[in-house]
């Protein structure tokens, strides 16, 4: 039999020979695409079309697979890309985001591969290793609460629906998380993992920025507020801070000025779909990461000139573009005005003035109240995954559907993952790693303010990135961790 282990040790040794299969795979795939969608559009050949799309699955499944086998790194990226892909990209910002079902599925299919890859390699008696970090233990402990939160909920009988989507955001961290220590093993894999998504996150603004400004995007999204009486179409991108925590690291810490004015001039891009975001979760978030930043940078003598360049190239730029937006998004309004409002609206005071039943910040008090009554009734198993409603805090909603106990252990691997991580970036070489390492540690801070006043982090694969991150950062720090 050719499936015995004798011959798929030979096949499988035979890297050679898989490369060739996995390219005829990945043009074959594309021939079928072309064919099935002229069948459909041209001739409306329904039952050609589906068997070609079947066919057309089928083989791009053996070009994954081949290429999770080859090349888990690159396999791995292009995980992080089926994730925040472009048509979930369209059909987050376009349809009041729906389609989180997409990047799931996504999801789902590469860990299967991943899953499917390490059994192979484990029947051909290859040695599996993964990098052993701080934050194994307490990652698995919070899982019991997971897995205990989704029990309670479906033995409850709320919708699986909603208990899946409850339980994913931190079921992608801890799963993407122990994937990447699996998948990573030195500090060259983990920095092409890093640049490739932060490379992608970029990209994703731009086509985000064009769609915004052309007739197919603005006024068709699907997300839209009120500031200051004008209506506003809103990029809704939460993937768009951890690009702007990497790139406000990674320009205070290279030593070329070259580079620096490089990724100064390519930040603009996440900086201006943060302010067409106008969410203020996201503007606080930018805030308190650059704060951080500066607190652990302050002491180099030579940030300040990067960081005086960095305010003088991109203010430059922001007056431009201020004047452009101006004239075709804000009738003719400031966007800086814009955002002033935006906080404002958070003074007590100007609430006060203009009405507090108009506001849903006040509204978000009796709500905390109505979470704080169940909390009181169940404060030790929590009500479990599945009620359709969320608080306005993601750690409190931590606390009502998982129970007191499960706060600490949800906050415990991150205070262990910043203390290592502090540790390790002050005793990193001024450069290219020690940027690379803060970045990392500014989106925790970012994504963990932004927990604070937005708990909707199931809509993006916010957790999916920094799992991955998390694991680079420790794989970053000691090529001897591997076991």
């Amino acid at each position: 039999m050719i499936f015995n282990k004798e011959n798929l040790v030979k096949i499988f040794n035979n890297k050679s020979a898989l490369k060739q299969i996995m390219l005829c795979a990945f043009f074959s795939a594309l021939a079928l695409f072309c064919i099935a969608y002229l069948c459909y559009l041209f001739w409306q050949i329904s039952f050609i079309f589906y068997f070609l799309s079947a066919l057309f699955l089928a083989v791009v499944t053996i070009f994954l697979f081949l290429l999770t086998y080859l090349s888990p790194v690159s396999s791995l990226i292009l995980c992080l890309v089926a994730s925040f892909n472009p048509y979930y990209v369209y059909v987050t910002i376009t349809s009041y985001w729906d389609g989180q079902y997409i990047r799931a599925l996504a999801e789902i299919i590469f860990l299967f591969l991943f899953a499917l890859m390490f059994i192979l390699k484990s029947f051909l008696s290859e040695k599996i290793t993964r990098i052993k970090t701080p934050l194994d233990a307490p990652l698995i402990i919070f899982s019991i609460f997971l897995i205990f939160g989704a029990l309670y909920g479906f033995w409850q009988g709320y919708p699986w629906k909603i208990i899946l989507a409850d339980l994913e955001p931190m079921g992608e961290f801890i799963a993407f998380f122990f994937l990447s220590t699996l998948v990573i093993k030195n500090e060259k894999q983990a920095k092409k993992v890093i640049i490739g998504l932060l490379v992608w996150l970029i990209l994703v603004g731009v086509g985000e920025l064009i769609f915004y400004f052309t007739p197919f995007g603005y006024g068709h999204l699907g997300y839209n507020r009120t500031l200051g009486g004008l209506p506003l179409d809103r990029l809704n991108d939460f993937m768009s801070l951890i690009a702007m925590c990497l790139l406000m690291a990674l320009y205070l810490c290279p030593a070329s000025v070259k580079n620096k004015a490089v990724l100064i001039l390519v930040s603009f891009i996440p900086m201006l779909v943060l302010f067409l975001s106008f969410f203020r979760s996201l503007w606080l978030g930018a805030i308190g990461t650059f704060v951080f930043i500066l607190f652990f940078v302050g002491k180099y003598k030579k940030t300040i000139i990067t960081l005086l360049l960095c305010f003088l190239i991109l203010g430059t730029i922001l007056i431009f573009a201020d004047r452009f937006l101006a004239q075709t998004v804000l009738d003719g309004r400031s966007i800086i005005e814009m955002f002033y409002e935006g906080i404002m609206r958070l003074n007590p005071f100007v609430i006060e003035t203009k009405g507090l039943e108009n506001y849903s910040e006040y509204s978000r008090l009796y709500q905390f109240q109505e979470f704080f009554q169940v909390i009181y009734k169940h404060p030790l198993i929590g009500t479990g995954f599945g009620p359709d409603t969320a608080a306005a805090n993601y750690y409190l909603e931590i606390i009502y559907k998982l129970g007191m106990p499960a706060i600490f252990f949800f906050l415990l691997p991150f205070y262990i993952f910043f203390k290592n991580g502090i540790s390790i970036f002050k005793s990193t070489e001024f450069g290219f790693n020690k940027g690379l390492r803060l970045g990392i540690l500014a989106s925790f801070v970012a994504v963990g303010i932004i927990l604070f006043v937005y708990p909707g982090i199931g809509h993006f694969p916010l957790m999916v990135y920094l799992g991955v991150m998390a694991a680079s950062f420790f794989t970053l720090n000691n090529k001897s961790l591997v076991q």
